[in-house]
């Protein structure tokens, strides 16, 4: 999944943006203002600041479009909304995430003076700024942030408290015996849904359902986890045992927390914002086990359709 990133600009900014877009589209998924960005029956600022949820990343393109006149001198200006929704993004996504490109020559507020701002002229290096922020995201959309959302800091705790201490036990050869026999070695599965479901432990049942698995515990210093297993009697050498996160039902109400409404049901809007955190998740998680010793080769994270 790449990351979903929104660019906003003035009207006679929009083809500048378009050509943003294809340059941006090999890295990044990306959504333009004009393309069904604002709801019917909503106010332009309700739907960016309810929206700015979706997106990983924002880019605000700040074009010539303005000459406004300040202290008796005539300035070339951006449009007035488009610096407000950079403010807007570097709220809510963090200023590593949010993007002011300003075209040459475009004065800007003194709040940005001293900041390093991408900027391009037309007529020469625009591919190359946005070359340049196709780099930048790849490489952010590499390390992890607390958001509005707590998927990141909940996959850190998954794996602090349940992952890693688990597999630690499991090294142990006499942690490895299920009813009588001793396995050579272990797999410790973590199923991820790739949507977050309505009910997480409805789920969990489901799924356990399907795949006949056998309960076993698994004890270590600070105290017990259950565990669902898949072995075989005639084969000895690994033991597999399998866990669903049930840590996701709390983002499930942190996410109902931060996108309420009075209805039944789910709009398109939850639905993108729901499975954005699962994938943070997912990527986070997959990031922790990958940069241990100890789990890199003993876990294996799956993401299955609900």
């Amino acid at each position: 999944m790449k990351p979903r990133v929104f660019i906003g600009s003035s009207r006679e900014g929009l083809p500048k943006a378009k050509l943003l877009k294809g340059y941006l589209s090999s890295v990044a998924d990306c959504q333009i203002w004009n393309e069904e960005f604002f709801e019917n029956n909503k106010s332009s600022f309700e739907s960016l600041s309810q929206s700015s949820t979706l997106f990983d990343f924002a880019i605000l393109l700040a074009t010539a479009d303005d000459v406004v006149l300040k202290r008796d001198n005539l300035e070339i200006s951006a449009r007035d909304n488009v610096l407000f929704e950079f403010g807007l993004y570097v709220g809510r996504l963090g200023r590593n995430r949010a993007f002011f490109v300003k075209e040459k020559g475009l004065n800007l507020p003194s709040d940005l003076y001293g900041i390093t701002l991408p900027e391009f002229d037309f007529s020469s290096n625009f591919e190359e700024v946005c070359n340049g922020i196709g780099k930048r995201i790849e490489d952010l959309w590499q390390t992890f942030e607390l958001g509005l959302a707590p998927s990141t800091i909940l996959a850190l705790g998954y794996f602090d408290n349940f992952v890693l201490p688990v597999s630690r036990e499991l090294m142990q050869s006499e942690k490895r015996s299920v009813e009588g026999l001793n396995f050579a070695d272990f797999t410790l599965n973590i199923v991820i849904p790739d949507e977050l479901p309505n009910n997480f432990q409805d789920e969990v049942i489901a799924y356990l359902g399907m795949h006949n698995l056998k309960e076993m515990k698994v004890e270590t210093v600070t105290r017990k986890f259950n565990f669902y297993l898949d072995y075989d009697y005639a084969n000895q050498e690994s033991l597999n045992l399998y866990d669903l996160p049930t840590t996701l039902g709390a983002l499930k109400r942190a996410i109902e927390m931060a996108v309420p409404n009075s209805y039944y049901g789910e709009s398109e809007r939850e639905r993108v914002f729901k499975k954005k955190e699962m994938n943070n998740f997912c990527r986070a998680l997959t990031y922790l086990v990958e940069n241990n010793s100890i789990t890199k080769k003993k876990v294996k994270i799956t993401m299955v359709d609900v």
